[in-house]
């Protein structure tokens, strides 16, 4: 029963925490990319992470390259944001 408890979180997260459109991605990327927002908070890196699992897949199960390229897009800004993120969280060790 506890192993599943991790599952139910973890599926809650990919559902309530993980935008699926793409003007919801871009909404939150406008958001972390603020460079007035602070580095994000544990939960937010894992989302942010998650994020950029679920635009990689879904960009590779789009038809239509303009979507694709839109979605890929979109993977590219997660990926620097996550980079960023991974810089800015080390060099304070």
């Amino acid at each position: 029963m506890a192993s599943m408890r991790q599952g139910r979180a973890f599926l809650a997260q990919i559902n309530d925490n993980i935008p699926k459109t793409l003007d919801s991605m871009e909404a939150m990327l406008s958001t972390i990319e603020d460079p007035r927002q602070k580095s994000t908070s544990g939960i937010q890196f894992h989302s942010l992470v998650l994020s950029m699992v679920y635009s990689a897949h879904f960009a590779r199960t789009l038809e239509g390259e303009e979507r694709q390229l839109a979605w890929g897009g979109i993977l590219h800004r997660l990926a620097n944001v996550t980079v960023q993120e991974l810089r800015a969280n080390n060099s304070s060790f």
